[in-house]
């Protein structure tokens, strides 16, 4: 049997771009994956995750059908731009081969995290004759 192939992704291979955004506003991602020696023989797929990097339901996008040549890297990058409603301190989680397709020698450094602020947008409430309308004219926090 020769040599068990290794996905890996190095503490600092996530990035973020930028790494603060208003709601509502996007961040790309770029995760760079490695392999070791070895052969692998499936195909894999990145999942990006948000705060959670075992809750699939945290899923902010995918990436699949991936392969890697032994003793190599790529470079996988997506947009997240479906912000509204996640404001706060929150950390995006890129984990490769998540569904455990690939044998590896090592399942335990296929993660890696980044951390995220995403502002808060306020709306002002405006009444005008009767109906409520949204304005984003001036907006004041409270």
């Amino acid at each position: 049997m020769g040599i068990l192939p290794d996905l890996y992704i190095e503490e600092t291979g996530l990035s973020l771009a930028p790494n603060i955004i208003d709601e509502g506003g996007s961040v790309d991602i770029t995760v760079r994956i490695h392999a070791g020696p070895g052969l692998l023989r499936n195909r894999f797929s990145v999942y990006f995750l948000l705060d959670d990097p075992q809750a699939y339901s945290n899923m902010i996008g995918e990436v699949r059908e991936l392969s890697i040549e032994p003793d190599s890297y790529i470079d996988i990058n997506m947009t997240w731009d479906e912000t509204i409603g996640h404001a706060g301190q929150r950390t995006i989680y890129a984990v490769a081969d998540f569904l455990d397709r690939a044998e590896e020698i090592d399942e335990d450094n296929n993660a890696a995290q980044a951390e995220l602020t995403i502002n808060p947008v306020y709306t002002n409430l405006r009444l005008v004759e009767g109906s409520l309308t949204f304005s984003n004219d001036h907006p004041e926090e409270g």
